[in-house]
């Protein structure tokens, strides 16, 4: 947390309030994360990097 912290800190000076925003949403990203796991469609978004690549 203190890298993301630090890193969005940086990148974005003029959103003090984006660190909190992506904390908030830390709960729908798991929960993405965790279907994914649990699915066939776990491969798909690398298969679609890797496509993009090319």
């Amino acid at each position: 947390m203190t890298c993301l912290k630090t890193y969005v800190d940086n990148q974005f000076p003029q959103q003090p309030c984006r660190f909190h925003d992506l904390l908030v949403r830390l709960p729908e990203v798991q929960s993405a994360a965790a279907l994914l796991l649990e699915s066939k469609m776990f491969y798909v978004p690398f298969l679609l990097n890797s496509a993009i690549q090319r």
